[in-house]
């Protein structure tokens, strides 16, 4: 699966994997588990590690500095900053959705991560 377009300098594709919330569990020290409350704690602070976490699949050499510029360059107030929220939900959903298919596909393999 592609993932949900978004426009940063050209358009990129947010997909979430089972690596992507690792990476963001491990950057942060919290359990993937725990990651909605983290951002519901810290907010916009953990925006550019969201969107690298989200684009690095399909940009492997892509770096949270990187994506800090493009925040920086083409959402300039808070309110283009929010508009990317929707883009972040809808990778989020289509990740468990992705995900419970896999489990039923292979119900043991959840218990193994």
């Amino acid at each position: 699966m592609k993932g949900v377009p978004i426009k940063l300098d050209r358009v990129r594709h947010l997909r979430f994997t089972p690596a992507s919330y690792r990476a963001l569990a491990d950057r942060f020290g919290i359990h993937p588990r725990q990651i909605t409350a983290f951002i519901d704690e810290k907010g916009m602070e953990t925006l550019p590690a969201f969107l690298w976490a989200g684009l690095v699949d399909e940009d492997p050499g892509l770096t949270t500095g990187r994506v800090q510029e493009f925040l920086r360059a083409y959402y300039k107030t808070p309110l283009q900053l929010l508009r990317l929220a929707g883009p972040l939900i809808k990778a989020a959903k289509l990740a468990e959705t992705e995900a419970a298919a896999e489990a039923k596909r292979d119900p043991g393999r959840g218990e193994k991560e």
